[in-house]
């Protein structure tokens, strides 16, 4: 599928790419892997995915990976407010603005 996407493309006059990318290269605190297909005019380039900013092993052109705790650091604790009330077990629907 992902082979006729890029295919069809090409036909269309776009040069297109494919590649699975992971959140944690790139400073997120989470495991998240992703595929993510770009695409650009035949006649304004090639596409290219970005380098990696992070890796488990920082290194001079790359961070160590973050962590949750990291990420969370210096935070101020949750507490309800603006009108958003704590979602608890109830047998009634709740409304959460948003």
């Amino acid at each position: 599928m992902l082979e006729e996407l890029v295919r069809k493309a090409g036909e269309l006059g776009y040069k297109a790419d494919a590649k699975l990318l992971t959140a944690t290269d790139y400073g997120s605190p989470q495991v998240r892997r992703r595929i993510f297909i770009i695409g650009i005019r035949n006649d304004v380039g090639v596409p290219s995915f970005p380098i990696p900013t992070h890796s488990p092993v920082p290194n001079l052109l790359e961070a160590s990976y973050t962590t949750v705790g990291e990420a969370f650091a210096g935070l101020p604790p949750a507490t309800p407010s603006n009108g958003i009330k704590t979602i608890g077990r109830t047998d009634a629907p709740i409304t959460i603005p948003f």
